[in-house]
């Protein structure tokens, strides 16, 4: 049983490595599709608030992309306070 310590002095780190690149590889992925969506929901607001007939049909716009912008804002906040990963 003693003869595993030394064997685990060197794999537990190793392992606790792998874990966190494990973790900011997930994170990476989830982040790409994030962006992804974000950047096509952008482009069609954009064409939205450019067609829009009215002022009241450009602020109910207006609003909902703020609303999407701060709500990416608060999940990059959740994101990086949970994560001990940059």
């Amino acid at each position: 049983m003693v003869s595993f310590l030394p064997l685990l002095t060197i794999l537990l780190p190793v392992l606790a490595v792998a874990a966190l690149s494990l973790a900011a590889a997930f994170d990476l992925e989830a982040r790409r599709h994030t962006f992804k969506e974000m950047h096509e929901f952008l482009e069609r607001q954009t064409r939205h608030l450019t067609e829009a007939a009215s002022e009241r049909e450009f602020a109910k716009l207006l609003l909902e992309t703020e609303s999407r912008l701060l709500g990416e804002t608060v999940n990059w906040f959740s994101r990086r306070s949970f994560t001990g990963v940059a």
